[in-house]
Parts: structure tokens; C-alpha cells; sequence
């Protein structure tokens, strides 16, 4: 093992990095291992935390809460020189404060301290010391309450004559020391006490309260106990250790015999005990040759085991353990199958550790040298991890050099499972040649990465050499699992709107899984029931437990639905007239009477019933196969009685004639020539040459009737034959009172006059529906005879009428 280390080296390394300290002067018997908290730089009140760290790896944090009464103030060991602490442990380092300190005062004091000790971050068992750190009298009293083990005393200090304890409720969680100064400093008793913190928790509470019912000072000061053996082989192989067991005895004595705590050595490797190790230090002989069990480590000649005789001592009165580890691959680490175990009956001196089932030879690993680790315990779960934490014994580590056979570190892939007729990528590493055995469905057995096709479960060995002609072999499986091969149905078609039932069933147990599943009535079945809108490729995927899978597909042709149908569907038809009838959709025609006599096998066609009737038409449909027969009923209407008349003809007087239709709801006039419209029931015409006018007349059934009219013109019929009157009477009576001629016929220019008998002009107007009512200017004229003019362009070319008209009243 390496011994170059110094202590000096190693107490300059402690004192810069650590916070809790051991002390380094002082009589005390635990002086090496109570590692006494630091609280220079603390200020106590509630919530103020402080974390250690001490030489042996253990970190522990302090939380203060319920700081009450005077306040307290850290402080150097030596609180005043009648303290007797500072006999025991103390520092020369005047910068260390580990006493918690209340000044000379006539107030009571008291807090809460919370601890908690972890190293590499898991909670440890440890032993909190205590000890009034200043000295006190009769009425001082120093109390502290544990939520941890009860109280013991771990020594005990006296120079004095005093008889009485200073200590009560020793054995209880509860204890409170007192009267300490003998009334001389440097004289008194003080013992030093400790509650013990289990590993399940790692954490412990005290409740502090420093009394007193005089003026005075008090103090106190907490230390840590957690010492371990510890292994030293590199980081790589992990920290074992195992906690140091300190056994007191007559916890609770004030007279002889004293209290006394040692460290055990009753379970320990070759003859000396494990002793207290700095963390991750790399000789554990540094402070004491404490492995000193195996001195002779044999060869191995390549027969698969190895032995190693291991001197040791268990007197612990029960059974113990040993487990042992051999890094015989050299790769730095210990694995599983490097452990060997040995059951150690109490008072045994010696056992042997058996590795088996090693291999012909040893390769050349990542570390020269081949680590061992030796472990002993009474805890056997403690020990089946080469690294970690054990109750108690010790732990030896050693690197050494033994001659062995070599062997090539051939090294494969682990195993692996494959699907059926699915491809793995080999692959091999530490040789320069290579022969791989079987080679049946291998890309190529020579080289270090073939292609494996097995067909069934198959073991492959690859055998090697290295550059040094060192063999070697490893081997790796592979597991050939079936894929599912599936009986489906075939690819069809449907119309749209069917369904049908899919079917794709596998050869062996599976799950499926349909997709697209959105037209599937379930999606996990071998044969859902699809009802697609649009022509679809259904992927079902088969799987097995092994997770091997396989696919098919079944193709549906969704086709359009059979749109048969009969255009019209309700026929009408006028009496003696044909409707024709047409039928579509379908492959087959075969239309019938209702008498089911069959009339054509076209889907065309015509019919001239006389009254109502129904027919039947028979439609197959080859592509959907459907075939459905349709009634036809045919509705036949009379024909609308219609007539048609005249106003008059066309003359000089009547340049427009008014034609009326009856008998319809629809009218079409044809030809249109002197007609403003000819799509209603009375047109107003103005031909100007006499015209034969057609009507049809259209009822609401859409029967029709036409009807003839003929309009004669004869533009030289006299404008005089229509009588003016020779008298009028104005009287009011709604009878002849008003002179003029109501209709004149078609003018472009009209003038017409009246006059008295001496030639005056009583009334005027251009208008041809205006007449006089006998009066001038709103004066009635007298009775008697007026002489009248009419003047106009008509038709029948320039017209002029005068004459006579008797006013009568």
C-alpha cells in the first residue's frame, strides 16, 4: 500500500478545509476522536444554520431556533480560568470557538439545536457529546433534552474532594449538570456526556437551558463522535466503511469506577483493529498498520478459483461476516460475480475466501494492478456491496500484483431477442482475428461485426486472439421470437353506404390493431364490421407478447350507391296527349302495365293513358346488386274549356283593339306584331293590317286549348260616325251636363272651339277628354244656341267638324 503520506501533510490539509475540529491540546481520552464544533462566525438566533465538516468526511449542519433570555455569543474553550473543559480538550488555535457562551448575569438563557450528520449524503449514526464548558456552582445548571438515546457519560474528570454528582437524570434523555467548580480554578469534576443519534434519522434535537439563581456565566460546547474505518483502493471501487465502535463503561458512575469509553476491538481483520481514517485517504496504514490481515496473495494457474486465507478475530460473542471482493478483470470496479462471502463463528481466528468460476485466463484490464477488498461485519446485508456503510468491523483494501495466465478481453454484445426474419448487427471487440461459431445465418464469420438472420434461437461464440496472442471468447444469444402470418380476406368493393366484414386472423396469439379505425366498428378484433364513405386501405398490425409484428392490408373499392330513380316520379299528362318517362341507375328496364303486361325493356318510355293509371318499372343494379321495382302513377288531366273575343276592329276612331282569353292561368298570343305583351289574358293590339291572333291557353295542370281571333283594320272607316250631341243641360243632375265627345279615336293634333252667337270664343281646349259645362270664366252662359269647331290629325289623315249646340236651362 502507499505509505507516502505525512501526518504533518495530512493535519494541514485538515485544519484549512475542516470546521469542526479535533482538539489539540488537553488531557482528555477522546481527544482523536471528537471532532468539537466550530462557532466563531455564528451568530445564535433563531434560524441560524451552520454546516461542518469534519477530517473523516461527515457533514453536519446545526440550526438554531427558540433563542431566548440573555444572549449567547460564541466563545474560545477557555471561557474563564476556573473552567475545567479546557483541562480535557481545548486549542491553541485562539480563533476556535467552541463553546456557546452566556456572559456574568443574574437571567436564565436557553435554545434549540437541531443536527444532522451525512456522509456522501446519507444520513449516519453518531454519538453528540456535550459538556458545560464553563464551570458552575451550586446554582448554575446546565439542562439539555435529547429527542436521541439517553444520556450517558463518556468520562469523567475530578481533582477535587467533591463528593456529590454533579450530573442528573445519566441514563434518561434528560439531564442537567451542576456544581462542577470546587471553588479554585482548574479544581472540580465535569463529566462529559454523549446521546447517541441512530442512522435511520441521522438527525437529533436539543433543547439547551443554561440556569442560575446567582450572578454568573455559563456556557457549553457540543462535539461529534462518527469515526469509521475506511477502505482505501481508488475512487473507482467505491468507499466502504464501517462505523468505529466506542464502548463506555459505567455510563453513569461518579465514583470509581469512573466511566471509561474505548474503542472496540473485538471483530477486526488479522490482529489490530480498524482505526478512525480521514475521507478518501489512500493508505489506511497512514494512522496505525491496521491492515495487516492478508500478507500473502498466491498466483493463479487458471484451474477457475482462487483462494485467500484471512486471519482475523471475532470475540463479539455472535456471528459475524465476511465478504470479500477480487478485481480479477482489472477495470477498476468491482462487479457481482467478484464477491466471495464466509459466514464467521464466534471466537474464529481465520477463514478462507473461494473465488470460482474465474476464467482459463485474465485479461490485460484498464488498471495494472488486482484490487481486493475485505469486509467484516455482524451486519450481512451491510456487507453485499463492495462500497457503502457497515454498523461495525473493519474493512481492509489492497492492490497487488499476482501472476495468472492471460487472456484476451473478448467482448460481444449483450443478448438480445429478435422477430422472425428480422436482422441484428453483431458486433466484437478486443482481438485482431476473429472465428465466430455457428455460421449459419451470419453475413460472414470472420469478421468482428457480421450481420446475424437466425432463424431460430441461436448462440453465437466468438472466439479471438490480441496482439499479444492472448485467446479469448465471449458469446451472446439471440432469441428468435415468431412474427405473426395472417389468413386475410381478399380486396373488394362495396357501394356506399354498406358494410362488410374485414377478416385478417393470425397463425399465432395476438393483439390487432385496425387503422384507420374512424369506419370500423371496433378496432381490436380480427373482423370488424367496416362501413367506409370513400374507397379505403385497411393496415391491421398484428403483435405478440414479444412485441413482434407483422402487417397487412385489405383494400375496399367504396363504389357510388345506385342512384335508380324514375324522372318524373308523378307523372301528369293532358287528356290526348303523350308524356314520356325515363328510368336511369340501373343495368336491367322492364316497364309494365298495372296488369303486369310487359310494355318495353328500355328505360325510355311513352304513354297516352286515357284516364289515371299506374305502371311499374323493374331496375337491376349489377355493380351493388340491388334490384328494386318502382310505381309509377300517371295523373291525366281534361283539357280547359277556353274562348277568346274581340273589343272591336281597327278604325280611324279605334286605333286599338283589346283581345280577352278565358279558361287558363297561362296565355301565349302569337304572332306578337302590334302587341305590347303577349303573355297575357287580354292584350291590347294595334295591327296594322288585319291579323289572325292564336291564343294557347295553359289551365294549372298544364293542359292547353288554342283559340283563333282575327282583328280586321279598315283606316278609311269614317271619323263622323260618331254622333256629337246637338243640346246639353247643365244641370247638375249628372244627366247631358257637359258638352264634348268622350272618345275620339287616335289624334296627334286636337283643337276644339265654342262660340256665342256673336262669335266669341267661350271655351278652348287641346285635350280630347275635356268638354265645356256651359260656362265662361265661372259665369254660367245664357241658353241658346253656340256654334262649335273641331280640328284634328288622325289616322285617317286631317279632320273638321262644325255645327251647332243648344245650351238649355
Amino acid at each position: 500500500m502507499p505509505k507516502f503520506l505525512l501526518l504533518s501533510l495530512f493535519l494541514l490539509w485538515f485544519h484549512t478545509q475542516s470546521f469542526a475540529q479535533l482538539a489539540d491540546t488537553g488531557a482528555g481520552s477522546l481527544k482523536n476522536f471528537i471532532w468539537w464544533m466550530d462557532w466563531a462566525d455564528v451568530k445564535i438566533e433563531d434560524g441560524a444554520t451552520k454546516t461542518f465538516i469534519t477530517g473523516d468526511g461527515l457533514t453536519v449542519t446545526a440550526t438554531f431556533s427558540g433563542v431566548a433570555g440573555t444572549p449567547l455569543a460564541p466563545s474560545i474553550m477557555d471561557t474563564w480560568n476556573g473552567a475545567l473543559l479546557k483541562n480535557l480538550y481545548n486549542f491553541s488555535d485562539p480563533t476556535i470557538k467552541p463553546a456557546i457562551s452566556v456572559p456574568n448575569n443574574f437571567n436564565n438563557s436557553r435554545f434549540t439545536i437541531t443536527l444532522r450528520a451525512t456522509r456522501r449524503g446519507k444520513p449516519v449514526p453518531f454519538a453528540l457529546v456535550a459538556s458545560d464548558a464553563e464551570a458552575s456552582n451550586s446554582l448554575e445548571t446546565l439542562t439539555m433534552n435529547t429527542t436521541a438515546g439517553n444520556w450517558r457519560t463518556l468520562e469523567f474528570f475530578r481533582n477535587s474532594t467533591q463528593v456529590n454528582s454533579p450530573a442528573s437524570g445519566c441514563g434518561t434523555q434528560t439531564i442537567s449538570i451542576s456544581e462542577t467548580y470546587a471553588g479554585t480554578p482548574n479544581v472540580g469534576q465535569l463529566p462529559i456526556v454523549a446521546t447517541d443519534v441512530p442512522a435511520t434519522t441521522g438527525t437529533v434535537t436539543v433543547d439547551v437551558r443554561l440556569l442560575r439563581t446567582t450572578h454568573g456565566g455559563s456556557a457549553v460546547a457540543f462535539g461529534i463522535i462518527a469515526a469509521v474505518d475506511e477502505g482505501d483502493l481508488p475512487a473507482s471501487y467505491g468507499y466502504a466503511t464501517h462505523q468505529l465502535v466506542y464502548a463506555t463503561q459505567n455510563p453513569c458512575n461518579d465514583r470509581a469506577p469512573l466511566p471509561l469509553t474505548a474503542l472496540e476491538t473485538n471483530l477486526k481483520l488479522g490482529s489490530i483493529a480498524g482505526d478512525a481514517d480521514t475521507v478518501g485517504m489512500t493508505d489506511d496504514n497512514l494512522q496505525g498498520q491496521d491492515e495487516d490481515a492478508v500478507t500473502t496473495f498466491n498466483d493463479y494457474n487458471g484451474n477457475g478459483s482462487y483462494n485467500v486465507i484471512v486471519p482475523l478475530s471475532n470475540t463479539t460473542g455472535k456471528t459475524a461476516y465476511l465478504s470479500g471482493w477480487f478485481d480479477y478483470n482489472r477495470n477498476g470496479m468491482f462487479e457481482s460475480n467478484e464477491s466471495a462471502t464466509a459466514t464467521i463463528a464466534p471466537n474464529a481466528t481465520t477463514t478462507t475466501l473461494t473465488w470460482t468460476a474465474l476464467p482459463a485466463g485474465f485479461i490485460a484490464g484498464r488498471v495494472p494492478l488486482y484490487g481486493f477488498r475485505f469486509r467484516l461485519s455482524t451486519d450481512q446485508q451491510a456487507l453485499k456491496a463492495p462500497a457503502g456503510f457497515a454498523p461495525d468491523g473493519e474493512v481492509e483494501d489492497y492492490l497487488v500484483s499476482i501472476k495468472a495466465p492471460c487472456s484476451a478481453n473478448i467482448n460481444t454484445l449483450s443478448n438480445m431477442v429478435l422477430c422472425a426474419g428480422k436482422q441484428a448487427q453483431l458486433n466484437a471487440t478486443g482481438g485482431i482475428k476473429y472465428q465466430w461459431t455457428p455460421a449459419a445465418g451470419l453475413s460472414s464469420d470472420t469478421i468482428p461485426d457480421p450481420v446475424a438472420t437466425p432463424a431460430i434461437t441461436t448462440t453465437y461464440k466468438v472466439s479471438g486472439v490480441d496482439a499479444s496472442g492472448c485467446p479469448g471468447s465471449a458469446t451472446i444469444t439471440i432469441y428468435v421470437n415468431p412474427s405473426p402470418i395472417f389468413t386475410k380476406r381478399s380486396d373488394t368493393a362495396i357501394c356506399a353506404g354498406n358494410s362488410l366484414q374485414l377478416s385478417a386472423v393470425a397463425d399465432i396469439p395476438v393483439t390487432y390493431s385496425w387503422w384507420p379505425d374512424s369506419s370500423l366498428d371496433k378496432s381490436t378484433v380480427p373482423n370488424p364490421v367496416a362501413t367506409p364513405i370513400t374507397t379505403t386501405s385497411y393496415t391491421v398490425t398484428a403483435t405478440t407478447i414479444y412485441g413482434c409484428t407483422s402487417k397487412s392490408a385489405i383494400n375496399i373499392t367504396v363504389n357510388p350507391a345506385p342512384d335508380m330513380r324514375v324522372m318524373p316520379d308523378t307523372p301528369v299528362v293532358c287528356l290526348g296527349q303523350s308524356v314520356e318517362i325515363m328510368a336511369k341507375g340501373a343495368d336491367v328496364y322492364e316497364w309494365y302495365t298495372d296488369k303486369d303486361s310487359l310494355l318495353t325493356t328500355n328505360p325510355l318510355i311513352a304513354v297516352k293513358p286515357t284516364c289515371d293509371s299506374t305502371f311499374k318499372i323493374y331496375m337491376e343494379q349489377h355493380t351493388c346488386q340491388v334490384a328494386d321495382t318502382f310505381l309509377v302513377p300517371v295523373k291525366v288531366y281534361d283539357l280547359p274549356v277556353t274562348s277568346v273575343v274581340k273589343s272591336s276592329d281597327i278604325d280611324c276612331a279605334h286605333p286599338q283593339v283589346v283581345l280577352e282569353a278565358t279558361g287558363g292561368v297561362y296565355y301565349n298570343w302569337q304572332p306578337v306584331v302590334g302587341m305590347a305583351n303577349n303573355l297575357v289574358a287580354n292584350p291590347v293590339v294595334s295591327p296594322l293590317k288585319t291579323v289572325t291572333y292564336e291564343v294557347t291557353v295553359m289551365d294549372e295542370h298544364g293542359c292547353t286549348q288554342v283559340e283563333a281571333v282575327t282583328v280586321n283594320v279598315d283606316i278609311a272607316l269614317a271619323f263622323t260616325r260618331y254622333p256629337i250631341p246637338t243640346a246639353f243641360t247643365p244641370n247638375g243632375d249628372g244627366m247631358n251636363d257637359c258638352f264634348g265627345l268622350k272618345f275620339w279615336g287616335e289624334t296627334n293634333t286636337f283643337e276644339f272651339s265654342v262660340f256665342n252667337r256673336v262669335g266669341n270664343l267661350v271655351f278652348s281646349t287641346h285635350y280630347p277628354g275635356d268638354c265645356w259645362d256651359g260656362t265662361y270664366k265661372g259665369i254660367l252662359q245664357p241658353a241658346g244656341s253656340y256654334i262649335y269647331m273641331i280640328k284634328a290629325k288622325t289616322i285617317c289623315g286631317d279632320v273638321l267638324r262644325k255645327g251647332t249646340v243648344v245650351l238649355a236651362r
